[in-house]
């Protein structure tokens, strides 16, 4: 037996080079239940797509030193043949933590293409009789209660039988993309253990939990993908594990600190987009070609937002092709009125002191459009394994069947970021919106999934650094637009850490958020500055008060998409009147909902399982809660400081209220 002992753990590897114990030595807490390995290795050979090297199967020398442990292999064993391959994993006790990395060589004939590495194995249960839950950043954030004892992949996507669930269940998602950070926590109320990637390449990863099926038990890491080829050899970015005490926040405050250290900086936000309260998004020409407003209507539009308390108009299909049709072939519609009334509109706008913003994907590509014919856009589509471009495919109906119901949806084709012609394609049409006097633009799926891309032609080494370059290229997008004054901005759909600080808000995908998975305050606390929107949340009046209600505790701005974008705020009278009280109840608490800065539960208690909370500090430390009484029945219940102040209030059933506790 082998061990590592830092700060606060140790750490046992056997010399079959199984993980067999992690003790949370401040705790107690073990976290091994059975000795497991901790790593597989994919290659492709012939026809076998995937072979597997599977770690238990291999023979390996423990090096033993002062602060690290290195599993050393010289070869590796493959079923049938053994790879001359080096394979190096090295633990080593870092400050709080344990810091993972990974060497190899590759003298074989083979490309090494997956590297799974899952330091946290054999585990189980936190503690015995106590449930835990591991929290899980796709897109604001999820969580998973008891994980060792649940089929993991329920929400993937996927048939049971497309992945290998004979053998394990598993929760993966790829980072930067719909996985909106890269790290995991898994624990219970008094302690836990943090896994992240501390990786600045912006490479593709994938966070991997993963249940063995007949034991129930956990493997925790990180995928990464070296694609390391004959003669070449690969080194990782580390992956950290920290145990703590406490629960996932403070997990969220090492991701956190970490991610400051490489230097990501906070946006500088203009105070009216900082105090954003919501939009009123249309669809102008929908994507069958009929107008539903056209430019004369934006002082109508406007006027309708206003009146519902919201200051910004968010313009979808204001172009020539309609919604999702024809991208990036963004050009002004004459059968809308043409650029003098769209300028008009938009002047009427600013004189009412309003703002407006317009649409633009970052992501696809109409294989109809000018710039896919004739402009080179065939060499920015993005290639798939299979030697195809990777289609993102919908069809937008109005009253006919025959366009939705009898063919499959429409394809456009995602563009690999890495191509200078995409990049020089999206500064012009964002200078082209800019042009027209808008205060913004929004990058339509602009977090979407870090895929890779097999270009042989493009920019990228590997098909796994695709997306290596788009945090750069964010940042010229956002000067762009600054270049026309600093109260201009950019924002974008789905919310990535390292995209964000170039965004001044954020279109988020809540969506059914106060459900038992969703777990919005996970990327909402660990990245507060971010303004979001409750997407989805303001399309009808279907279950308004637990919408509005949730987005009010939460801080999310108000996404008015009534109708599917193509209704106006008087057709939901009851949602805008009780989004009007939401607002100004926030308003009125604005030095703390606001401005302040949202800590979740962090730093209080509240006595009752009937009221969610979310608590706000002041610029001067003063916190504040924000309360939702989810119950049927009126609710008395006290909140109390770590410091001891308490305060009792009573809340209305199904309704909000701030309590300051300065």
């Amino acid at each position: 037996m082998y061990t590592l002992s830092g700060n606060n753990f140790i750490l046992s590897i056997d010399e079959k080079g199984k993980l067999c114990s992690l003790v949370n030595t401040r705790t107690g807490g073990e976290y091994v239940k059975i000795p497991d390995a901790m790593w597989r290795l994919i290659y492709s050979e012939g026809s076998r797509a995937e072979r597997t090297i599977y770690g238990e199967n291999q023979d390996v020398i423990v090096l033993q030193e002062e602060n690290s442990l290195t599993l050393c292999y010289d070869r590796l064993k493959s079923d049938d043949r053994v790879l001359d391959v080096t394979l190096k994993i090295c633990f080593r006790a870092k400050g709080e933590g344990i810091c993972v990395t990974t060497f190899m060589e590759n003298r074989s004939d083979v490309q090494l293409i997956e590297w799974q590495l899952t330091p946290v194995a054999g585990a189980q249960k936190i503690r015995e009789g106590q449930d835990d839950y591991l929290v899980w950043p796709h897109t604001l954030g999820h969580r998973v209660k008891n994980p060792a004892f649940v089929r993991l992949s329920m929400n993937s996507g996927f048939r049971p039988y497309e992945m290998p669930e004979q053998n394990h269940t598993d929760l993966n998602v790829l980072y930067p993309g719909l996985g909106s950070m890269q790290w995991i926590d898994w624990y219970n109320e008094r302690e836990g253990l943090y896994i992240g990637s501390h990786d600045t390449t912006h490479q593709t990863v994938c966070l991997r939990a993963e249940r063995n099926m007949r034991q129930n038990t956990l493997r925790l890491g990180v995928i990464k993908y070296p694609f390391c080829d004959p003669g070449e050899t690969w080194e990782s970015a580390p992956v950290v594990i920290i145990l703590h005490e406490g629960d996932w926040h403070t997990g969220a405050d090492i991701y956190r600190r970490w991610l400051i250290s490489t230097g990501w900086k906070k946006p500088e936000i203009p105070s009216w987009a900082a105090e954003f309260q919501g939009w009123l998004r249309v669809i102008m020409k929908p994507h069958h070609g009929e107008v539903n407003w056209d430019y004369s209507q934006i002082p109508m539009l406007f006027d309708e937002a206003q009146k519902a308390g919201i200051n910004t108009l968010f313009l979808l299909g204001w172009e020539k092709g309609g919604f999702a049709r024809m991208w990036p072939d963004y050009e002004l519609a004459d059968d809308m009125g043409g650029r003098e009334m769209l300028q008009k509109g938009i002047d009427y706008v600013h004189s009412k002191g309003g703002r407006v913003l317009l649409f633009l994907s970052y992501y696809l590509i109409d294989h109809q459009s000018d710039f896919y014919r004739f402009q080179g856009g065939d060499r920015c589509t993005l290639r798939t394994i299979w030697n195809e471009e990777l289609p993102f495919s919908e069809t937008y109906c109005g009253e006919g069947t025959y366009r939705k119901i009898c063919n499959p949806p429409m394809p456009m084709y995602a563009a690999c970021p890495s191509v200078p012609e995409w990049q020089q394609k999206m500064l012009d049409v964002t200078k082209y919106c800019m042009d027209l006097g808008a205060d913004g633009v929004l990058y339509d799926l602009g977090g979407r999934n870090a895929n890779f891309c097999y270009a042989k032609d493009h920019p990228h080494k590997k098909p796994s650094h695709s997306h290596c370059g788009k945090e750069d290229k964010y940042a010229q997008l956002r000067q762009l637009v600054k270049s026309y004054g600093q109260d201009k901005i950019t924002s974008m759909e789905y919310m990535v850490d390292i995209y964000a600080q170039h965004m001044d808000f954020i279109h988020s995908s809540p969506r059914t958020a106060y459900d038992g998975t969703a777990f919005c305050q996970l990327y909402r606390y660990t990245f507060p500055e971010n303004v979001l929107t409750n997407r989805n949340m303001a399309m009808d009046e279907t279950n308004y008060r637990e919408n509005i209600n949730y987005s009010f505790i939460m801080g999310f701005a108000f996404d008015l998409s009534i109708f599917r974008c193509l209704g106006l705020p008087g057709e939901i009278p009851d949602y805008i009147s009780y989004m009007k009280e939401a607002i100004a109840l926030r308003r009125k608490h604005g030095d703390y909902m606001i401005r302040g800065r949202f800590v979740d539960t962090v730093g209080y208690t509240v006595s009752s399982q009937f009221v969610r909370c979310a608590g706000y500090r002041r610029e001067d430390g003063c916190l504040g809660v924000a309360c939702w009484n989810t119950a049927s029945d009126a609710v008395e219940f006290t909140l109390c400081t770590e410091e001891g102040k308490r305060k009792t209030v009573v809340l209305e059933p199904n309704s909000v209220g701030f309590c300051e506790l300065a």
